[in-house]
């Protein structure tokens, strides 16, 4: 071969692997996002970061796919085929599962899920449901909210026919099909468009099922290795849907050019986008927003309905992007501000105070530290003499931040607060030789001291009006007059109590009961200034939380088992010590009594030991049913009691169940009552097996059983009620088969006392008895 042509071969071969190269790299550089439905202005933030160069700007290169039939969309990031996905609310199931999949962004804030029928087919309510043909997804963790919402009106499966989706909104059109589930931005504009045909639209949002929905989500192994791309990717996506939202005809265009694989109109592309963009911003202003409270409430609702018993750690289930980010205004107001000024509690160690060379010091320090280096500004303290000079401070504007406040009316005229950011509970200080304090009643006319104008004293006042209240300037004050006897008591949080017993009444004062009530503690900043509030409120949404957890730890080190009280177990060992003394003295002087006195001392303990579980196994006895081993109506009546004050104290509610068996005494006839007594014993097991951790189960006599169901209200506990009435009916009881139960509900109410909201209960079980049986009946 001529030099020259051989040459030439060996320089395209290398051209040709350099190229070949360069695209399996790019290839293998390719970031794949997978959607969950065709391509439509659903995912049209994702096309505009594309198109825009988004993505490309920060070194992201992006192949969007459509889904196709059958695909698990969550499998396909869990086996890494897709690097980002997007999904449904649902995902908390599959985290509860223990997939190991992260939250990005919610760009729905509520579902565009529906139940869609014909104007014309007169069905105007949920309650027109029954006896009609329903063509759902056929996926219990997709369905489960419009369940919710039939369930909410009474109406279960049996009452309808349910089919299979087919996807097809002729079957609608043609009548092969009353109902279906069906997109709000989509369906009901062809329907009326297309076809002519007005439609009748059941939202669930409306009847109080509100979802997160196309929620944008990726994998932790992902987020572990490469947090800059999942962050980036995620900045990048949020701001093609800001784009989207705000030039919608352009994106709109874009879309029909060249992602409209459904062969969409522009008026069906607008509609769609005009109603995507009600639900991104739905009670919000944030693009993308996920609250852990509402991904928190979303699995407690899948927990209530049955799908799930499994715990999430939410620490890793929602991604969380540390870095602050400022508005222009909130960047011009800071360099115009050059620093900003601070008031503490000058005397509140751990958490913060002026030593005596006025340095502060203490917890809020690191903090503010923090804050300060973030912001890039000052943030200087301002020296006070008590916590009312820091409080008069703030009202005359003397100060921009107050470090640690709780939120009240009257300080709300001058401050606006953040939310919460610390939490610790209250205590109560006494003297050593004072018995750990389990019933409140005990300091019935004592005298109790808290510090003046602190937020908690009028409620202290309010919820404890058998104990006297005196007010002293600081915590010194308050222990030291406990100290002298002066007073009974002193109560703070447990942070600064324990701190001032370690460090100065180490053998003389300790803590001797714990409130139910805590001190949260929010910042509080000037309400003149309208940016600080927003300004700091981003500084605690972007705290690391391992710094959170380490300077807390580093400050709070007191735990609650140092509050138990061991006087007995001092005086039992200061007892024993005593006779082993005689013992071993006697045993010296009397050796022929050695082995009596060793005798009589493991009687001793032999006895101690049986009389301590005797004792438990009494207290036990006392408040549980000796038949079905759930509690006793004691027991119920000191639930019931304690729900209703904490429901008065703290504006709370919850609710009762009342069952009793349908035609218990002809079991007992027909079988026996030893019989009978087996059934008893297997409802019981069944209603403590499908009710919630938190709700009480007792046997309230005869065949009648009680919940008490904590933070439920009507529509909860309706839900709860039936089901359990499910599981009550699907049960095969070992001797009589199947047994139905009537179930009467009440909610408290703050007129109720225990008579009136069990009465109610009652009531409204005799209505499911009068009324042919085996039902629920709610009783307002």
């Amino acid at each position: 071969m001529n030099p020259t042509i051989l040459k030439l071969v060996i320089l395209l071969l290398l051209i040709s692997n350099l190229h070949s190269h360069t695209n399996n790299s790019a290839k293998n550089n390719e970031i794949i996002l997978q959607l969950q439905w065709k391509n439509q202005f659903q995912f049209a933030g994702y096309y505009i970061a594309k198109e825009k160069g988004f993505y490309k700007d920060l070194n992201i290169n992006v192949k969007i796919k459509e889904k196709t039939y059958g695909q698990e969309i969550v499998d396909e990031v869990i086996n890494k085929k897709a690097h980002f996905a997007i999904g449904r609310s649902s995902l908390v199931l599959d985290r509860a599962k223990n997939k190991k999949i992260v939250l990005l962004a919610s760009i729905l804030q509520s579902s565009p899920q529906i139940l869609l029928t014909l104007k014309k087919s007169n069905i105007n309510k949920i309650e027109d449901f029954k006896n009609k043909r329903i063509m759902i997804t056929g996926n219990a963790k997709n369905d489960i909210v419009l369940k919710s919402m039939f369930f909410s009106k009474k109406i279960n499966d049996k009452d309808m026919i349910i089919k299979r989706h087919t996807f097809n909104l002729s079957d609608l059109i043609y009548g092969n099909t009353d109902i279906i589930v069906a997109y709000i931005s989509n369906e009901p504009f062809i329907l009326k468009n297309k076809y002519n045909l007005e439609s009748k639209i059941f939202d669930p949002k409306k009847y109080g099922f509100d979802f997160y929905e196309d929620i944008l989500f990726t994998h932790e192994d992902l987020v572990n290795s490469n947090p800059t791309l999942v962050k980036n990717f995620k900045n990048a996506s949020l701001k093609g849907w800001k784009y989207a939202f705000n030039n919608i005809e352009e994106t709109v265009d874009i879309i029909y050019k060249k992602y409209n694989t459904q062969n969409k109109s522009k008026e069906a592309l607008f509609y769609e986008a005009k109603e995507l963009k009600k639900l991104a911003y739905y009670k919000t202003d944030t693009l993308g927003k996920i609250d852990q409270k509402k991904v928190e409430k979303i699995y407690d609702f899948y927990k209530l309905m049955g799908e799930t018993t499994h715990p999430i750690n939410y620490e890793n289930f929602i991604f969380k992007n540390y870095k602050l980010k400022l508005t222009q205004k909130e960047i011009v107001y800071l360099k115009r501000k050059k620093e900003l000024l601070l008031c503490i509690d000058p005397n509140w160690l751990p958490f913060e105070k002026f030593d005596e060379n006025k340095n502060y010091i203490g917890l809020t320090k690191e903090y503010y530290d923090l804050f300060s280096k973030k912001l890039n500004i000052p943030i200087k303290p301002v020296s006070t003499n008590s916590w009312r000079q820091t409080l008069e401070f703030m009202k005359k504007r003397k100060c921009d931040i107050l470090s640690l406040a709780m939120s009240t009316e009257e300080r709300k005229k001058y401050l606006d607060f953040t939310s919460n950011y610390i939490t610790v509970p209250l205590v109560l200080a006494t003297k050593i030789n004072v018995p750990f304090i389990d019933d409140l009643n005990y300091l019935k006319n004592k005298k109790i001291a808290i510090i003046e104008d602190y937020a908690f004293f009028e409620t202290f006042k309010e919820n404890y009006k058998n104990i006297e209240f005196v007010s002293v300037k600081n915590i010194e004050e308050g222990l030291k007059k406990v100290a002298k006897e002066e007073i009974f008591g002193f109560i703070s949080s447990i942070a600064d109590i324990s701190y001032e017993i370690r460090n100065n009444y180490i053998n003389e004062l300790k803590i001797t009961a714990k409130f139910d009530e805590k001190l949260e503690m929010a910042i509080g900043l000037r309400n003149d200034e309208k940016l600080l509030k927003n300004i700091f409120q981003k500084l605690l949404n972007t705290l690391p939380k391992e710094f959170e957890k380490n300077t807390q730890n580093k400050y709070f080190s007191t735990k609650v088992e140092q509050f138990k009280d061991y006087t007995l177990f001092w005086q039992t060992t200061i007892f024993f010590l005593f006779i082993i003394t005689i013992i071993l003295y006697w045993s010296y002087k009397l050796k022929l009594e050695k082995n009596k006195n060793e005798k009589i001392m493991k009687e001793l303990k032999f006895t101690q030991n049986e009389l301590k579980i005797k004792n438990k196994r009494l207290k036990f006895l006392a408040r549980v049913d000796k038949l079905t081993n759930v509690f006793n109506r004691t027991k119920l009546d000191e639930v019931i009691e304690k729900e209703i004050n904490r429901a008065k104290r703290f504006n709370r509610t919850f609710s009762v169940i009342l069952i009793d068996i349908d035609d218990f005494k002809s079991i007992n006839d027909n079988y026996g009552h030893l019989i009978g007594d087996k059934v008893l014993v297997e409802l019981a097991n069944i209603l403590k097996q499908y009710s919630r951790n938190v709700d009480t189960v007792g046997r309230w006599g005869g065949e009648e059983f009680l919940i008490i169901c904590p933070e439920t209200h009507k529509q909860g506990v309706i839900e709860h009620a039936k089901y359990l009435q499910k599981q009550i009916n699907m049960y095969k009881f070992n001797d009589v088969q199947k047994l139905t139960v009537s179930i009467g509900l009440s909610t408290y109410d703050i007129k109720d006392d225990m008579d009136s909201l069990v009465k109610r209960a009652d009531d409204a079980l005799y209505k499911v008895k009068n009324n042919g049986k085996n039902n629920i009946t709610f009783q307002d």
